[in-house]
């Protein structure tokens, strides 16, 4: 880890929106981790309140139900009589329409309900307790229900909608149906007057021009435009298949064109694979001539074996016995026979001809696909004959269309002023029947108007369909439930608060420079003395790491002077200066001095066990040397405790004593680590940090705030202090284990 004294890029504007909290299912998981002790039970109790209130102010519903016949109306083609979806949606929407509901609240007995009286829309309380569904699946049968908290008045309901439902569909039935007759009626009877008036029209100019009747006698081949019919026919054909043939020509003169382009751009190094060879062998003559001699052979059987059956049919005894039959079963056996061999040679002369093109791939491939290009060519040249073929079929038809078409003209008048006739003669006549086909379906429709029938009248039910709103009381108390969390997830929103290392490195542009595993508290010491142990290792182990990376990645010589602090108290900083302090000088073997600046909160000599007194308040108080004031911990580690404040932090660091002392201190120990105040608290920690060679600030999950932690850096660097990085304290030991691994050993002692 590269622990570069240059400072970190300024916050401006843009880092500071970055760094706010935002709402991410991270930050709501950490809401309920953190907050589920409190909010789980407040939320069941809320939850358990809400649905109490909706059960006690829930009275019971019952529902009555009436049971409907729907079916679709009889149509004229005698289609299936089951309701369908477009019908049965119609149907729906007349019963859920104002215009059947209204009517009902004109009864002074429905208008008096108080359910209707109390709500602010009647016919939308009718609305929201009326409802339709099937009795049966695939059944035409269906449930017309309505309900209330009276049973009675569920079912007078149910019966009262069901009345004003026939009424209102009846008199929209009738009206449409009427409105729908008379329009078809007088559209069918128009089209009928165009239809005898064209028929007279055609009639009167074919006997013009042509001396004859259509309605007399149906038309033959020999009837005037028949031969021109026929030619058109033959024209249009032939334009098809020139079509077709002029793609078949462009086609294999595709494929023509891209094989001589390989042909020519191959060279001798292009690799030749099997695959391809194979593909030449089945393309080859000998394998053409064989696969054509074993089809032939095939053809051969079929032909015969329905020789046999045709022999078998007409014979009056045994056909086995007929020469003609035993001739037969002689050829099949012959070329059965052949099929045998021509398959059994198959795969030998495939492979011999596979073996001679692989002795010499490249010509073999050269070879195959210039009898590619000469079968193409071939092939192009057929179809270019048969265009010309069809070209000249197509002159002397068009000749002798022209012919009959100029005859029929010159001997016999205007004939396609005829056909113009009988084309709008025959669109008349289908329009005219469509026009009777639907006039005749809504007559016989009309006739069968109860496509609803009423099987069994609605009666009041003994029993409530709803006893407790089950479903309000699910969704209240979940709802309920859920808003102790959601408050939760808010407060932390607003809050902010550090949990995890990733967070520093993005919003406070901070490089973490290790994650610190959670200190051992002493109730969990008292109670599971091997699970202690172990976080206990692992915390030791996280502070060696962060002392290995500060040696590895910068000369250990070189950070002389190391500052721990942190933006408020109770982040763990004490506890990491103490075992930072201890890990480097056991690992270094030199003299190491840790200092306890935080003269107003000490705490470094309950750590360590040791009188407060005299100190580093006393030092530089007294203006004394370092001798009488340093306890000697071990070997290796010193510590300079707090001492006992006697005036303000800042007069003590303001008046020459502290930089004497540090210069001091530098001369006698090879590091020194100072455990500042924290940095928002108390502003002497910012004199502390600017005299050291580096800073550490401690950010402690669930503890720290993000603005916190910006705020300790800009005021760090403002101050001067020279900031390397950020440490993440109070990581989880199973959390920590996870990430990094535990390296298990016996019980050494500590390192």
């Amino acid at each position: 880890m590269n622990l570069s004294t240059s400072q970190p890029p300024p916050l401006n504007s843009s880092t500071e929106s970055e760094s706010a909290a935002q709402l991410s299912p991270m930050l709501v998981l950490e809401a309920a981790r953190r907050w589920w002790a409190i909010a789980t039970p407040v939320g069941l109790l809320a939850g358990l309140i809400v649905a109490a209130i909706l059960y006690l102010q829930f009275e019971p519903l019952y529902e009555a139900k009436a049971l409907l016949r729907i079916t679709t109306p009889i149509s004229f083609d005698g289609s299936k009589n089951k309701a369908d979806r477009s019908f049965l949606a119609n149907q729906f929407a007349v019963l859920y329409s104002v215009v059947t509901l209204e009517p009902l609240l004109a009864d002074k007995e429905i208008a008096t309900i108080p359910d209707l009286v109390e709500a602010d829309d009647p016919i939308a309380e009718l609305k929201r307790n009326l409802s339709i569904k099937s009795a049966y699946r695939d059944s035409n049968q269906w449930y017309l229900t309505y309900r209330s908290t009276d049973p009675q008045v569920a079912a007078m309901l149910a019966n009262r909608i069901y009345e004003s439902f026939i009424r209102t569909k009846g008199d929209f039935d009738v009206s449409l149906r009427s409105a729908l007759l008379s329009r078809l009626e007088e559209l069918r009877k128009d089209k009928e007057d165009d239809v005898d008036r064209l028929r007279q029209d055609f009639r009167n100019e074919a006997i013009r021009n042509l001396n004859w009747d259509p309605y007399a006698v149906a038309q033959t081949e020999s009837d005037p435009g028949a031969s021109a019919l026929s030619y058109e026919k033959q024209l249009a054909k032939l334009a098809i298949d020139q079509a077709i043939v002029q793609y078949q020509i462009e086609r294999a003169q595709g494929i023509h064109q891209k094989v001589e382009e390989n042909l020519n751009a191959q060279s001798e190094s292009i690799e030749i694979s099997d695959t391809d060879l194979a593909t030449m062998v089945d393309q080859s003559a000998d394998m053409l001539q064989h696969n054509e001699d074993l089809a032939r052979a095939q053809a051969a059987i079929k032909l015969l074996r329905k020789e046999l059956a045709e022999i078998e049919q007409i014979a009056a005894g045994d056909p086995a016995n007929l020469p003609r039959y035993q001739s037969a079963q002689r050829q099949i056996a012959l070329q059965q026979e052949q099929i045998e061999k021509l398959d059994a040679a198959r795969q030998p002369l495939r492979e011999s001809l596979m073996e001679v093109a692989r002795k010499d791939r490249q010509g073999a491939w050269k070879t195959y696909q210039q009898e590619v290009i000469s079968r193409q060519k071939e092939e192009v040249a057929r179809l270019q004959e048969q265009t010309e073929q069809m070209a000249i079929e197509e002159r002397v038809v068009t000749e002798k269309y022209q012919a009959e078409i100029e005859e029929i003209q010159n001997a016999k008048g205007r004939t396609f002023d005829m056909v113009q006739l009988q084309t709008s003669l025959e669109r008349a006549e289908e329009q005219a029947l469509a026009f009777q086909d639907r006039e005749d379906r809504l007559r016989l429709e009309s006739k069968n108007l109860d496509s609803i029938t009423l099987l069994k009248s609605a009666s009041p039910p003994v029993k409530p369909a709803v006893i407790a709103p089950w479903k309000n009381m699910l969704m209240g108390g979940g709802i309920a439930l859920l808003i102790p969390f959601g408050l939760a997830v808010l407060w932390e929103l607003r809050v902010g608060r550090i949990t995890d290392s990733k967070q520093i490195e993005k919003q406070s542009q901070l490089p973490v420079l290790a994650e610190i595993a959670r200190f051992p508290s002493h109730a969990d010491g008292q109670r599971h003395s091997r699970r202690v142990t172990r976080q206990l290792r692992l915390f030791e182990e996280s502070v060696h790491h962060l002392r290995t990376s500060l040696v590895l990645s910068r000369p250990l010589e070189d950070i002389q002077v190391l500052a721990v602090t942190s933006s408020v108290s109770g982040e763990g900083k004490t506890t990491l200066a103490a075992q930072l302090a201890m890990s480097i000088a056991r690992a270094s073997g030199q003299p190491t001095l840790l200092i306890d600046g935080d003269m107003r909160a000490p705490d470094l000599y309950d750590v360590f066990e040791i009188p407060n007194q005299p100190g580093f308040a006393d030092l530089l108080e007294d203006h004394n040397s370092l001798g009488g004031y340093v306890t000697k911990w071990d070997e290796h580690c010193h510590v300079l405790p707090a001492g006992q404040l006697t005036s303000s932090p800042h007069r003590l660091l303001a008046n020459g004593a502290f930089s004497g002392m540090l210069k001091e201190a530098r001369a006698t120990y090879k590091h020194i680590v100072i455990d500042t105040p924290p940095i928002l608290a108390a502003g002497e920690s910012m004199v502390m940090a600017k005299a050291a060679d580096a800073t550490i600030l401690c950010a402690k999950r669930d503890v720290t705030r993000m603005e916190q932690l910006k705020k300790s850096r800009e005021r760090l660097k403002g101050a001067g202090a020279e900031i390397v990085g950020c440490v993440f304290n109070d990581v989880p030991p199973n959390r920590y284990s996870y990430r990094y691994g535990y390296y298990g050993y016996e019980d050494h002692g500590g390192v």
